[in-house]
């Protein structure tokens, strides 16, 4: 039971001092989603001459009163477009429908809107005396903005059913069998029934979950132990759960999984190779620990390896080799030769770099055990070549910032077994990534044809083909499912990687811990393209966590694109599917997973069935009009008539687009130079939503060129 004051301020006005662009956020919509809302609210603004905001307000909730919506609790369910559903289908709803569907309107006419949900009205209990509010209670309204009044409470579900709000009538879902036949009897009957076991519910709460100090002696009086006050009773219960958890704790011990000596012995002979820079081999074995120490010493003048290599072929031999157990004896009298001729195998050689480092630390501690003052502790000085040619000589192990890096990602990730900062220092820095991630020398202008010509090729069309054929079923079943065209999914796989022939060489753990802590200060956008790859390192971490396998083991390309659809680690663990139904989710060797992982993530950015991805157009001449159209680039803004307006002559096919569009406009080189015209088009949500994959309209261009290029050459064939 909850017991509280409180104040209300019915004058108080919030928020009517704030400057316009704070409300960005209240006016924004997702792009591609209820269109036929967004044209109607456009068209309603025209009607109305543009009016100021209390009059557009005033009209939706006319509309809203006068065109037969009606409030149910069982509109059935609803589908992508809600606003569109509601205002034009259904026409029916309860108060999230009515609420989210006003909101959305007043947003399209760029009204500051937002939906607010909470509780309305409560129920006496008259067994009891207390009052209930119940989840039947629930409500939603919306809070819009207006100027000089700030935020203003608007309950649209009142406009379509007043009894709701005004007489506080309930949503209550459809009685069952027993409830009716109690109404039946006697209609108030159900009601007290309900009193009665609220009232009962409320003891249980009040007797047994809240059981108090008081009670507590009581009962430890009844069981024949005195205690005469709270304290004695909080150390007879602390003697009690301390019983208690040295039992478990004893039960934990007993029941954990032990580790034999022999895989013990084989772990320490690891750990004295890792002090010495040999990093541990994953999985550990004899002979994968003998082959890295041999990479690792070389020629070996102190004749170290011999004396290793001949231990660890005994320490093999001893768990598989017969002539070795034959006894019916254990292993331990085996083992126990073995763990003394361990203690007394010569000490792994330590690098120069380590020696020079436990030099300057035992002297230092001489220096401090002498009573000597106390200089500055003694650092390695860096290289004056810059940053990223003093990480390609230090291990990221031994970095401060690396370490910093990897603790954040472990306590973010609540990975209490250090995962983070383990993997991490055996990252390796790569120069390579560092140096192709700097964007190439700016162009005065792109080159259209030259660049659709790299992808929409022979070599890459037959290609694309073979692949349909093969996983035909698949890409049926995407475009069933997601509605995503089976054509443009083939076109993004060949353009990203050729259909899984160039996936990409470059250690995953290496390329994202270089970018995230050396990326390139030349670059434009350093800073903020560093934070990005920190937190794809982070999505990495994680996804090689899930999938049970170790970060060294992934390969990707140099900014660490996976597979076959070249995801980002935060696009894989967002959007990949497991549509092959094995169980597991693998964009490297399962095309059908990366069929489905790429329909999915067009379908999460505003993809739409059936709707066309560009037009063709004739633009206007160079001028303000031209220029007005390709202010919002590939952003969709402009109706079809507004595109006319400005002089553009849409294509016939473009005709009866109920959407937004945008003008694209790709450079074909200098006109000056032999250069074509430039090449335009009309862009729709749907090619908004393809540039969410790569931020290009020249990459979105290529991949639909691709895509509808093999679909003829399958179509011809």
């Amino acid at each position: 039971m909850l017991r509280y004051e409180a104040v209300a301020h019915p004058a108080h006005r919030s928020g009517a001092d704030a400057p316009r662009q704070a409300l960005h956020v209240d006016r924004e919509l997702p792009p591609g989603y209820n269109p036929r809302t967004l044209a109607w609210a456009h068209s309603l603004r025209r009607e109305l001459g543009e009016p100021p905001a209390p009059v557009l307000v005033e009209a939706v909730l006319r509309h809203l009163r006068e065109g037969g919506y009606r409030y149910t609790l069982e509109p059935g369910v609803y589908g992508r477009d809600t606003a569109d559903e509601f205002w034009f289908d259904r026409r029916a709803g309860f108060c999230e429908h009515i609420a989210s569907a006003f909101v959305i309107a007043l947003r399209a006419l760029d009204i500051p809107a937002r939906v607010v949900t909470g509780y309305q009205g409560g129920e006496y209990n008259s067994i009891d005396g207390r009052w209930t509010v119940r989840q039947s209670d629930a409500h939603a309204w919306a809070e819009v903005w207006l100027p000089d009044a700030g935020w203003v409470r608007i309950d649209p579900t009142a406009y379509v059913s007043p009894d709701r709000t005004a007489a506080g009538e309930r949503l209550r879902p459809p009685p069952g069998l027993i409830a009716t036949a109690m109404v039946r009897v006697d209609p108030a009957l159900l009601e007290r029934v309900r009193a009665v076991w609220d009232a009962a519910n409320q003891r249980w709460n009040d007797w047994i979950l809240d059981y108090g100090p008081t009670r507590q002696l009581d009962l430890l009086r009844r069981l024949g132990l005195s205690a005469t006050g709270w304290q004695d009773a909080a150390r007879l219960l602390g003697i009690v759960l301390a019983a208690v958890a040295a039992v478990g704790v004893a039960a934990l011990l007993w029941s954990r999984p032990r580790v034999d000596r022999w895989h013990r012995l084989l772990a320490q002979a690891a750990r004295r190779w890792e002090r010495a820079g040999v990093p541990c081999p994953n999985p550990l074995t004899p002979a994968r620990l003998r082959m890295a120490i041999a990479q690792r010493v070389g020629d070996d003048p102190d004749g170290v390896y011999p004396a290793w290599a001949e231990w660890l072929a005994a320490l093999e031999a001893s768990r598989y080799d017969p002539a070795w157990s034959r006894s019916t004896d254990s292993t331990m009298p085996t083992l126990t030769p073995l763990a003394r001729r361990l203690r007394d195998l010569p000490p792994p050689p330590v690098p120069d770099g380590g020696r020079r480092r436990l030099l300057l630390g035992a002297a230092w501690g001489l220096a401090v055990g002498a009573g000597l003052g106390l200089p500055p502790a003694p650092t390695l000085a860096r290289s004056k070549a810059g940053p990223a040619h003093a990480a390609a000589a230090a291990a990221y192990a031994e970095r401060a910032d690396a370490r910093a890096l990897a603790d954040a990602i472990d306590a973010a990730e609540a990975w209490d077994d250090g995962w983070a900062r383990r993997w991490i220092a055996q990252a390796r820095h790569d120069a390579r990534a560092a140096q192709q991630v700097l964007p190439p020398p700016p162009a005065a202008f792109k080159d259209w044809a030259a660049y659709r010509a790299r992808f929409v090729e022979p070599r890459r069309i037959a290609a694309g083909a073979r692949f349909w054929d093969e996983h035909r079923t698949a890409l049926a079943r995407a475009q069933a499912e997601y509605g995503v065209p089976a054509w443009l999914i083939v076109g993004i796989i060949g353009v990203e990687t050729l259909y899984g022939q160039h996936l990409g060489r470059y250690r995953t753990l290496d390329v994202l811990t270089t970018l995230a802590l050396d990326f390139p200060a030349q670059h434009p956008r350093a800073a903020a393209r560093q934070a990005y790859f920190q937190g794809e390192l982070r999505a990495f971490l994680r996804l090689a966590r899930l999938s049970g396998s170790a970060p060294d083991a992934w390969r990707s390309s140099y900014a660490g694109a996976l597979g076959l659809p070249q995801f980002m680690p935060s696009s894989w663990l967002a959007h990949a599917v497991d549509f092959d139904g094995d169980g597991r989710i693998d964009l490297t060797a399962s095309a059908a997973d990366a069929i489905g992982s790429v329909a999915q993530f067009l379908r999460a950015h505003g993809w739409q069935r059936d709707l066309p991805a560009r037009y063709g157009v004739t633009p206007p001449p160079p001028g303000e009009a031209l220029t007005a159209l390709l202010a919002p680039d590939i952003r969709p803004t402009f109706t079809l008539d507004e595109v006319r307006t400005l002089g553009a002559q849409p294509a016939a096919e473009a005709e009866g687009h109920p959407g937004l569009l945008a003008l694209v406009e790709l450079q074909n080189g200098d006109p000056a130079n032999g250069g074509a015209p430039p090449t335009y088009v009309l862009g729709t949500e749907n090619f908004f939503a393809l540039t969410r994959y790569n931020q290009s309209s020249y990459y979105a261009m290529a991949v639909l060129d691709l895509g509808l290029a093999v679909e003829r050459a399958r179509q011809a064939r």
